[in-house]
């Protein structure tokens, strides 16, 4: 242990803290959590601690070299369970579809046939189904026909990463697993292009990010020409990173969508007719009195 091993040690007792990573017995490499440049010297500088009350939660702390972080540094993860008591709510999550795969011509053609022949299968059944039950025929269908064709949205990446680049990210993962060789002689044979990897990733990320804000600075400029307001707030809410809430639909007392405007706007009326038209606390007595003065001076 050297003097910072020391000062963290000392830290840790002065604080009631555990170091997690001296608790579990592991082999040496999934301990190691620093390589030198040279690939000689390997150390675990890179600590994860907690306090000692969570000891009993703490299940296991090891570095995961297979983690692509472009650094020198692994990645080191601790893996907790902690007993909580909490109230579940029963939510229905939303599905998110793989649209981007619309922008491809033969998925696009794809997407459109299916969406058609289950429209028309819907329509010879629908002779006298009602609003709400067309409704809802209709929106299962879309969302039935989006899942067979689109899929699932895969785990999303940064809006400005392009294809491009992303597929230079995996190079550089495929790299980070060639690097977990055994011998020393492999290690060597790909540290030298995983380097030159991550170097040029980043570049073609800096690349990227430039880019895309920038395209979406053109957009807002153009929003502001045009006096497009929608169109702007939309920039800027997508620039300042902030979402804003969905419109919920209209539904009626017993829980019916409400598909037009005119029972929309009945609905309000009702809804704030019955949510402020309150009989006043106030005596109508002293509502007279309070009329009798209004407009007097005070007497002196």
């Amino acid at each position: 242990m050297n003097e910072n091993g020391e000062l963290l040690a000392d830290f840790c007792a002065g604080n009631e803290l555990t170091i997690g990573g001296t608790l579990f017995p592991h082999r040496r490499c999934h301990k190691t959590t620093w390589v030198s440049p040279d690939q000689q010297t390997e150390n675990q500088i890179d600590h994860i601690a907690l306090r000692q009350r969570w000891r009993s939660s703490l299940q296991d702390v090891r570095a995961k070299r297979e983690a692509d972080i472009g650094s020198d540094h692994h990645l080191v993860i601790a893996k907790l369970k902690v007993k909580l008591s909490t109230r579940r709510r029963q939510t229905n999550p939303r599905v998110k579809l793989d649209v981007q795969k619309l922008k491809k011509e033969e998925s696009k053609q794809s997407f459109q046939l299916a969406l058609h022949n289950r429209f028309q299968a819907l329509q010879t059944e629908e002779a006298e189904a009602n609003v709400e039950e067309s409704w809802t025929n209709l929106k299962e269908a879309t969302v039935g026909v989006s899942k067979e064709v689109l899929g699932r949205r895969p785990v999303s990446r940064k809006l400005w990463i392009s294809d491009e680049t992303g597929q230079k990210v995996e190079e550089n993962k495929m790299l980070k697993e060639l690097n977990q060789a055994r011998t020393h002689q492999q290690k060597q044979a790909v540290t030298s292009k995983y380097s030159e990897v991550v170097r040029e990733v980043k570049k073609k990320q800096r690349r990227d990010r430039r880019k895309y804000f920038n395209e979406v600075a053109d957009e807002a400029e153009t929003a502001v020409r045009q006096g497009d307001l929608m169109a702007l707030y939309s920039t800027i809410r997508l620039l300042s990173g902030r979402r804003s809430n969905p419109v919920r639909p209209v539904k009626d007392k017993v829980g019916r969508l409400l598909t037009s405007i005119e029972d929309q706007l009945a609905r309000w009326k009702e809804h704030f007719q019955e949510t402020l038209n309150r009989p006043s606390r106030q005596d109508p007595k002293e509502m007279e009195i309070d009329r009798t003065h209004c407009g007097k001076n005070p007497q002196m």
